[in-house]
């Protein structure tokens, strides 16, 4: 910026203060005025460029500084010094886990391009010719959810920690290991979900007991092949797939699982509404009365098919308990979880 475009700069702001902010608002005593009236000139002069003087970026981070204030003594001499103490130790925390998350998922890129490149290769020698050239192409035709990567993985945790999760009391057993032996879990899990249309959209599937201090565990539909043996009849629930509630998302011998609860359908109520839009009811595939806990079962997530909306059924609730009861939390007693009862949402297809 040359001394001319400076004073193009100071002439309209001398102006603004003498013509209108005096003559409107009177004659204001403060530094803002006194600097754009007397020193605009001066101030490009000596720094050259005004924008060398913009304090946005440095502005900007204090929004990420403020949050730690409340972890400081708030004493006037001291709280400074341990505001930027926090914020930085914060700063590398991130840095790291973000620089391990993003490791973990080129190790998982490769692997994954890896085993697509041996699959298309023996479709090839199979004679499969073009048609096993593509996740989604695999995915549309054998019927099997294609998933993408996951996210938030969480340090290794004991067997113990995993099956204080409601629901995966014999998480132990279901999977041979010792209480003592670790696995590696997930928050979350992003996948290619299928609509009913058949087509492919991202979703994310959640499982964790603390998601901002409340637990979130995502509602599934499941093909109907990824339920494990026995009597199948009573769990099917909308076509010919299963509606389950993810517990546990984890990684063993390479494979993604999931660890679910099953719910199974109920007839509807006489001349119920809900029932006759498609909203299919169902309870949770508990044991009888006096029987065991609950009981999970694991299932590839491959074999996940989208995500479902699920509510519950308050008339019911209403009826059984009283008009502003709420229902009963996951780590309830199983005889409440028994009678609970609930709703697909159908109008709600794409969940």
């Amino acid at each position: 910026m040359n001394l001319e475009e400076a004073k193009a700069i100071s002439r309209p702001a001398e102006k603004f203060i003498l013509k209108l902010v005096t003559p409107i608002l009177g004659v204001l005593q403060t530094l803002k005025v006194h600097k754009l009236l007397r020193h605009i000139l001066d101030a490009i002069r000596l720094h050259g460029n005004l924008q060398n003087g913009n304090t946005k970026a440095n502005e900007a981070q204090q929004k990420e500084d403020k949050v730690f204030y409340r972890r400081t003594n708030k004493t006037v001499a001291k709280f400074t010094q341990q505001i930027v103490r926090q914020a930085r130790g914060s700063r590398e925390v991130l840095r790291r886990i973000n620089k391990i998350e993003s490791d973990y998922e080129q190790s998982l890129r490769k692997g994954q391009a890896e085993e697509n490149a041996v699959r298309v290769g023996a479709a090839m020698a199979a004679g499969g010719g073009a048609a096993a050239t593509g996740d989604s192409a695999a995915a549309s035709s054998s019927g099997v959810t294609c998933y993408r990567r996951r996210a938030r993985l969480l340090p290794c945790q004991t067997v113990a920690v995993l099956c204080r999760r409601p629901g995966l009391s014999n998480l132990a057993a279901l999977l041979g290991k010792s209480l003592l032996s670790k696995m590696e879990a997930h928050n979350s899990l992003q996948f290619a979900a299928r609509l009913d249309c058949g087509s492919l959209v991202s979703q994310t599937v959640r499982a964790t007991p603390s998601f901002i201090s409340k637990p979130w565990y995502d509602a599934m539909l499941i093909d109907a092949e990824a339920v494990p043996c026995g009597p199948q009849q009573n769990r099917r629930a909308v076509g010919d797939v299963h509606v389950a509630e993810v517990r546990l998302l984890f990684r063993q011998d390479g494979q993604d699982l999931a660890a679910v609860c099953f719910w199974e359908q109920v007839p509807p109520g006489p001349g119920c509404p809900l029932e006759q839009r498609g909203c299919a009811r169902l309870r949770w595939a508990l044991p009888p009365a006096g029987g065991d806990d609950w009981v999970a079962h694991v299932i590839p997530v491959s074999r996940i098919r989208r995500m479902l909306h699920v509510v519950p059924d308050f008339q019911d609730l209403a009826k059984r308990r009283h008009w502003d009861a709420v229902p009963p939390a996951r780590n309830a007693a199983v005889d409440q979880q028994r009678e609970m009862r609930f709703f697909v949402n159908a109008f709600c297809p794409w969940a």
